[in-house]
């Protein structure tokens, strides 16, 4: 069974604090998100077992809704990071990996 835990747990408690130029008020609001995240699918799961069909179809709406906002604001954040790592703004650690350089433009599509 598919566990929230193993989609978002790329999560930003990877060394993102502070060396990688996110604010340990970012990475707590990150991690605030997916514990509503897990919190939402569980009740969903419970919901589904006791065969509450209804409700549980609007359970599984807000949790798509707490998944996507949680996507939103890790791509947010990430490509900030991103920006500033380009920028020369952000201190690079030796251990981690490669930053990602994303384009500057915004996407239109």
């Amino acid at each position: 069974m598919w566990e929230v835990n193993s989609f978002v747990n790329g999560d930003a408690t990877g060394g993102a604090t502070g060396g990688a130029g996110t604010t340990g008020e970012e990475v707590r609001r990150i991690q605030a998100m997916k514990a509503e995240l897990q919190a939402h699918y569980e009740r969903f799961k419970v919901l589904r077992a006791a065969g509450r069909n209804e409700e549980a179809l609007a359970q599984f709406n807000l949790t798509l809704r707490a998944a996507g906002d949680l996507l939103e604001t890790s791509t947010r954040v990430l490509k900030e990071v991103a920006l500033k790592a380009a920028a020369g703004t952000v201190e690079e650690a030796p251990a981690r990996g490669r930053v990602l350089h994303l384009p500057r433009q915004h996407r239109t599509h």
